[in-house]
């Protein structure tokens, strides 16, 4: 197989993998989940007119004549609180007593403060006319019926769902995390969390691949390290249930010992590409499975973490978002913060940092001399530059990271 680009390898597998299938959950439990559907308020809010300050509700049409020199006295017939039901409606020549929040009665049209009207034992007394409408919040005001909270492709905020349960959504439409399996590949790696046998090394790509997947909304089945062993890599690729996806690192060139793309073939996956126009990530590769109506896609990324990283914002962000049902994203830049001149040959995708200021996001690039493990931890997001340029500082280029939270 030729080796495709970045792009066309990304539009391959969102091709063949659809979002996860839609189950329904209450509000509480869908924050940070995608909307599959609209979801619309049950019931207006507020349900009926409620007083916006304390004080009296009265018909406006009983003030019309009320002077400094002839106030127009009305006796008070009942107390409401925020908690009170409505109650019968008002009759010509009454006033109720308010609370914030309480319910104002029907055939009320206004609110008077306490500050406004002259209080006389169970009697309040007013020197002009009121106008209808005043300190009323209507039914509906601050949402209407039907008005939609949630809309598909897009996650769930913790403050949507708080209004979808004010508005007495019991339940809505949403995709469920996408499920991962993630192996590292290598005789020489000892599972984080253990005792790590001599002349082992902890497996970084373990804790880094779930940390980002995590992060990126996904959800890790299971996460471990498994030795250079064919017959290991298939038995572990054709565990039951199987997730979403699988993914792998290490194993992916050519030695003896490298066994991902073997494995994934004897554990009845098809290969969708082999190879990837870019760097770091030639060796990437890509195969699906069918499982019960279903695809599952297993990714091959190279075994450097600094590879893993890249690999992981070029080709697999893009895979999770579809999965989770989230609306494609639109292509986002970054100014670049220094000159650099690249290689002829591939796409080169760089771990930077990135900084906001004064309205500007700017990328700088953590590339150079130096420890490049140490320049990974520093890195906020990653960027793609193109092959054989002379790029200058201030020049957009494109962003590879997830949106922040609520941006989604």
């Amino acid at each position: 197989m030729r080796r495709l680009s970045r792009a066309q390898a990304v539009n391959l597998l969102l091709e063949h993998c659809a979002p996860t299938l839609a189950c329904r959950m209450q509000p509480m439990d869908a924050v940070g989940l995608v909307a599959a559907e609209k979801a619309q308020a049950a019931c207006p809010i507020p349900g009926h007119p409620t007083s916006l300050r304390d004080g009296f509700a009265l018909r406006s049409a009983d003030t019309a004549t009320a002077s400094a020199n002839a106030p127009v006295c009305l006796p008070v017939t009942l107390t409401l609180t925020a908690e009170s039901r409505l109650p019968a409606p008002l009759l010509p020549g009454q006033a109720v007593r308010l609370l914030t929040g309480g319910p104002v009665p029907p055939d009320a049209d206004a609110v008077l403060g306490f500050e406004d009207v002259r209080e006389e034992g169970e009697t309040i007394s007013l020197h002009a006319p009121v106008l209808a409408g005043q300190h009323i919040r209507p039914e509906g005001g601050d949402l209407p019926l039907g008005d939609i909270i949630a809309f598909p492709g897009r996650a769930i905020t913790p403050q949507a769902a708080a209004l979808l349960t004010r508005s007495k959504v019991v339940e809505l439409a949403v995709h469920p995390r996408p499920s991962v399996c993630m192996f590292g590949l290598g005789n020489e790696l000892g599972q984080p969390g253990t005792a790590i046998k001599p002349g082992c090394i902890p497996a970084d790509n373990v804790v880094l691949v779930r940390g980002l997947l995590e992060r990126w909304g996904a959800r890790v089945l299971e996460s471990r390290t498994l030795p250079d062993d064919l017959e290991a890599i298939g038995r572990a690729l054709l565990n039951a249930p199987l997730p979403d996806v699988v993914i792998t690192t290490g194993g992916t060139g050519r030695s003896r010992r490298d066994f991902a793309h073997e494995a994934a073939l004897l554990a009845g996956y098809d290969l969708l590409f082999n190879g990837l126009d870019m760097r770091p990530g030639k060796q990437v590769f890509a195969a699906l499975k069918q499982d019960g109506g279903r695809t599952v896609a297993l990714i091959g990324l190279p075994g450097p973490p600094n590879a893993v990283y890249a690999c992981l914002h070029a080709v697999v962000l893009p895979l999770v978002r579809r999965l989770r049902g989230l609306t494609p994203a639109s292509a986002s830049c970054a100014l670049l913060k220094q000159a650099i001149r690249t290689r002829p040959g591939s796409e080169w995708i760089v771990p930077c940092t990135l900084d906001l200021h004064e309205g500007r996001l700017t990328a700088q690039p953590l590339i150079g001399e130096g420890p490049t493990l140490r320049a990974l931890a520093l890195a906020d997001a990653a960027i793609a530059l193109p092959p054989d340029r002379d790029l200058t500082p201030e020049l957009p280029v494109e962003l590879l990271a997830s949106p922040l939270p609520g941006q989604d």
